[in-house]
């Protein structure tokens, strides 16, 4: 008995307003293929080290890591040229929070969150996926066109409760942004929450979800640096943007599953 499975075919193609172009798809078999196609340069990538604290990974425009450990958030490298820099950031002699003509970590967290990661607001107070019998990461793609990581967190101590959740980064080619998404159990009652640093002197907005836009925007502009130095350059950060759903499937008993999607967006380093 042959069984098949299913799988994503993804590319990417430019687009002018107005352009048309035409896109053709070939197949048959493996010699012929191969006279074919041609090399696809690698746009994204995806790495896990403790030289950065946990698992990073980037499109040519920019990168992120986030914390593997109690902190758990999410923190951000600007690019002034286009390039996938995750191995020269993890390489030991490396110092990539100071000026460089390539790119840096630019985005100061101190103990907050950073940009999108997600916490439960409990009693007044933002509390971080820290208290976790285990945590878990893998890369699922990394590339040519798209870069998928995911952490998984069991047994996350929070509001009297304990959760499972899940949070699943996307990011493609050539964008500055990645998409968070964010799947639990065992949430049902209880308030999850993201955001962006604050930094103070920064002009910050934000656009309240309406019903024929139901998603939130807030926004952060401004330049700052994570270490200030001889070449000091300016930053411009961030932008945020988040839908918030629930899905009809029971999970458990007593929860639902619930699912945040945000997108997290950061302009070009100047």
């Amino acid at each position: 008995m042959a069984t098949t499975s299913m799988t994503n075919s993804l590319f990417k193609i430019e687009l002018k307003p107005r352009q048309t172009r035409i896109v053709t798809v070939a197949y048959g078999d493996t010699a012929t293929m191969q006279r074919l196609r041609s090399d696809y340069p690698r746009r994204t990538a995806a790495k896990f080290t403790m030289k950065f604290d946990g698992l990073g990974w980037e499109s040519e425009a920019t990168a992120w890591r986030i914390y593997f450990d109690q902190r758990n958030a999410i923190d951000f490298y600007g690019k002034r040229r286009p390039g996938l820099y995750l191995e020269m950031f993890s390489a030991p002699e490396y110092v990539y929070d100071q000026e460089s003509p390539l790119g840096r970590d630019v985005y100061r967290i101190g103990d907050a969150i950073g940009i999108g990661a997600v916490a439960a607001w409990v009693d007044g107070k933002v509390i971080k996926v820290s208290d976790v019998t285990d945590r878990k990461w893998r890369i699922i793609s990394a590339g040519p066109v798209r870069v998928i990581v995911e952490l998984s967190y069991k047994g996350w101590k929070v509001g009297g409760r304990t959760v499972n959740l899940t949070s699943r980064m996307t990011q493609w080619a050539g964008k500055h942004g990645f998409e968070h998404r964010v799947t639990t159990e065992g949430t049902d009652g209880l308030t999850l929450v993201t955001g962006v640093v604050r930094h103070l002197g920064l002009q910050e907005k934000v656009v309240e979800p309406t019903t024929a836009e139901p998603t939130l925007w807030r926004a952060v502009w401004g330049p700052q640096v994570e270490e200030t130095g001889p070449r000091q350059r300016r930053y411009t950060i961030s932008l945020m943007r988040i839908w918030v759903w629930r899905s009809s499937r029971r999970v458990a008993v007593v929860s639902w599953r619930q699912t945040i999607l945000l997108t997290c967006l950061s302009s070009r380093s100047k």
